[in-house]
């Protein structure tokens, strides 16, 4: 699992000192984090689109899961990552990309379809 801690400065070169003492209570687990993004971009983004089973810890102001975002296609599976969504770990709460973010995560995967064959149907 990886971890992120965002909004802290890290310089190029030179030494770097992290204390870190964090505290939650994980009420929403990773696999339900990845549930909760998946009906969240069926129903907002694209039925092509499914969370990532790799999910990551993201240390902010509060704590969540961060849930890759792939583009899919019958017969191919998962094609490729085309964002991420966070999830609260405490109240389970998907923070929803702005509007400018699920654009390009619908330029991402229109570019990464366009790579592949019109037909996707899996071969007989």
């Amino acid at each position: 699992m990886t971890i992120i801690l965002e909004r802290h400065t890290i310089p190029d070169k030179g030494r770097l000192d992290i204390s870190l003492n964090v505290s939650t209570d994980i009420k929403i687990s990773a696999e339900e984090a990845r549930r909760k993004v998946n009906g969240f971009v069926i129903s907002n983004i694209s039925n092509l689109m499914m969370g990532d089973h790799q999910v990551g810890l993201v240390i902010r102001e509060r704590i969540y899961w961060r849930v890759i975002v792939n583009h899919t296609l019958p017969g191919f599976g998962a094609i490729g990552k085309v964002g991420e969504i966070d999830v609260d770990v405490e109240t389970g709460k998907v923070e929803e990309p702005s509007a400018e973010k699920i654009e390009e995560m619908k330029r991402r995967a229109k570019a990464l379809a366009s790579s592949y064959p019109l037909d996707t149907s899996p071969s007989r």
